[in-house]
């Protein structure tokens, strides 16, 4: 019967268009169910380590290249620590996610817009709530500065806002 069951999984993953996956090294899904349909445990351990190993490629090439060129920049620029931090490191954190959310508003597929638009205002409202409220937690003493922190969350409620008044009006 679990044999059975994983042939069936394998069947449906390889039948089924929305789970192709023709762009990547690995293909996630296939993996544990086709190439391993009776060690699953064992593919998920192989994968967890894979993706630690891609968070420490990216870790270091974080901190030999990404940072020693900010720092390049910023004091070619002469900009604080604080500002070349707030302007150049958050650009280079968020653009990717920007680009992609601009390239699923221009694809004219109303759901993928929407997908895209409601992971921008998740990932905004994950570092406002989760990353904040764990740094406050975690670390005794910490005092969230009040007016920076009130000073975001108007900007971001502003950036909603502006997005939401802008679907609504092209719709109608």
């Amino acid at each position: 019967a679990v044999v059975q069951r994983r042939v069936r999984e394998c069947e449906f993953i390889s039948q089924t268009e929305s789970c192709e996956d023709n762009d990547g090294l690995v293909h996630y899904l296939k993996f544990p169910y086709c190439d391993l349909p009776g060690a699953i445990p064992l593919a998920d351990i192989i994968l967890f380590a894979w993706i630690a190993y891609l968070f420490v490629c990216l870790a270091v090439t974080a901190e030999d290249y990404f940072c020693p060129a900010l720092t390049s920049i910023s004091k070619m620029l002469k900009l604080s620590q604080n500002v070349a931090g707030v302007t150049f490191l958050a650009l280079g954190n968020g653009s990717p996610d920007i680009f992609s959310c601009i390239a699923a508003l221009g694809s004219g597929n109303l759901a993928t817009s929407f997908l895209a638009l409601g992971a921008m205002f998740g990932a905004g409202l994950f570092v406002n709530t989760v990353v904040i409220g764990a740094v406050t937690i975690s670390q005794d003493g910490y005092v969230l500065a009040r007016r920076p922190f009130f000073r975001d969350c108007i900007f971001y409620l502003a950036a909603i806002y502006w997005t939401w008044y802008n679907c609504y009006n092209k719709k109608n």
